[in-house]
């Protein structure tokens, strides 16, 4: 195979992987908000086991910061090596639609600058919370959080752009559009409300034996 050949089947393994990791953290991210959001109104259910469901959120928000920062990491793959082959190697790829110029790539790269306080700040939950575990976070999380405040909609906002950059590539490679987020991830209220309705019958269940 051409080491042009190489280049182009590079840019299409970067894409189709980065998609996959964009997708598994939006899901992941969605489910989060979404559990915070229901939290009153399933109490009871949640409080059932509150030490499964403080796993459950740990898990998602660690998995979220973990492959969100990577996504921008520079050191790792992420959407600037994505940028990088297709303005290098962007003569060597089957562009089905309109091959994206160095104007497109330069706007990709300044739409991720506009948004490098945020990505900084999830580098540093990432480094001092959950890929590594940094002593004065762990004792002092509050002042962690004052000075590297990092909200939901911060989150959101990091992801949605990764999600538009990688839409706009595979736009341009395939012609065609391409659902980044995924619509059939887990149902959490579908989920809480088994519990509920499992609380119900176990409630039955034991009146009836009085």
């Amino acid at each position: 195979m051409s080491t042009s050949n190489n280049n182009a089947k590079k840019y299409d393994t970067f894409l189709d992987r980065l998609i996959k990791d964009a997708q598994s953290i939006d899901s992941d991210f969605r489910n989060l908000t979404k559990l915070h959001s229901l939290f009153d109104e399933y109490f009871d259910e949640i409080n059932e086991a509150p030490g499964t469901f403080l796993s459950f959120v740990n898990g998602l928000k660690t998995s979220t910061v973990i492959l969100v920062y990577r996504l921008f990491d520079k050191s790792s793959i992420s959407l600037y090596e994505l940028i990088r082959l297709a303005d290098v190697h962007g003569a060597s790829i089957n562009w089905i639609g309109n091959p994206l110029s160095k104007t497109d790539l330069q706007s990709q790269l300044s739409k991720i600058s506009n948004l490098n306080i945020k990505i900084e700040r999830i580098r540093l939950q990432r480094n001092k919370a959950y890929a590594h575990i940094d002593i004065k976070h762990v004792i002092d999380q509050d002042a962690f959080a004052y000075m590297n405040p990092l909200t939901d909609k911060d989150i959101r906002e990091v992801i949605d752009i990764a999600l538009d950059i990688l839409q706009e590539h595979y736009s341009h490679r395939y012609d065609a559009h391409h659902e980044m987020k995924i619509t059939n991830a887990v149902n959490v209220r579908h989920m809480l409300e088994l519990l509920r309705i499992g609380r119900k019958y176990r409630k039955q269940e034991f009146s009836s034996r009085k």
